[in-house]
């Protein structure tokens, strides 16, 4: 008998914008002071982060990944 291991990942929480700024801190900092435009500083946001995560190749924040060992026999 062969023992084998497989690793499948799961699932992985990913950080919001709002874990590493809040929006009424962003806009503070823009000098926005109406809600029109919120969900689109969100979004830019979101977009900056992934930018900043994708060539630095680092994880702004804290991340969780859930990971499932399958043994199984052959």
């Amino acid at each position: 008998m062969t023992l084998r291991t497989s690793f499948y990942p799961v699932d992985q929480e990913t950080v919001t914008s709002t874990d590493l700024i809040s929006l009424s801190d962003l806009k503070a900092h823009l000098r926005v002071t109406h809600d029109a435009e919120d969900d689109l500083i969100t979004a830019l946001l979101d977009t900056a982060i992934q930018a900043v995560e994708n060539m630095t190749n680092r994880v702004l924040g804290s991340r969780s990944a859930y990971l499932i060992a399958d043994d199984s026999y052959a």
